[in-house]
């Protein structure tokens, strides 16, 4: 199954779209330049649970989809300031008789700028443009 299934649309990663799989424990910084990125361009839809590049649908049970969106909820509210606006949905699907979720977060763009990502200290800019994240220059 693929996530254009369960949204209706087609969906390519794009200024306005990233998909993953997981929120990378090892890598905090590396998405959280994408809602930083997000946040100081256009907004854009962060999709968790996905198979980057095919759009795979891998998702989450109930508890660890929670967990995500936790574990989100903190490195946000710990690294980027200002915080950014966005809203959390989970998409329910069944397969094989199993409730799986994805969860599909929407960031839109700040009304303050620039949104900073201060991470180990260092604090960054940066910006969405035409499917990758980018520091933002001067």
């Amino acid at each position: 199954m693929i996530l254009e299934e369960i949204t209706g649309v087609d969906i390519i990663e794009n200024k306005e779209v990233e998909c993953k799989a997981r929120l990378d424990r090892n890598n905090i910084q590396g998405w959280l330049k994408t809602v930083a990125g997000f946040a100081n361009a256009d907004g854009g839809y962060l999709y968790l649970g996905v198979e980057d590049k095919t759009n795979k649908l891998i998702g989450f049970n109930k508890k660890d989809a929670d967990i995500e969106r936790n574990f989100f909820n903190n490195k946000i509210n710990e690294h980027i300031v200002p915080r950014p606006p966005y809203k959390i949905n989970f998409l329910k699907y069944v397969i094989n008789k199993k409730e799986l979720y994805i969860i599909q977060i929407h960031i839109s763009s700040s009304d303050v700028k620039p949104v900073i990502l201060k991470y180990k200290g260092i604090p960054s800019i940066y910006m969405r443009r035409e499917g990758q994240t980018t520091g933002a220059t001067y």
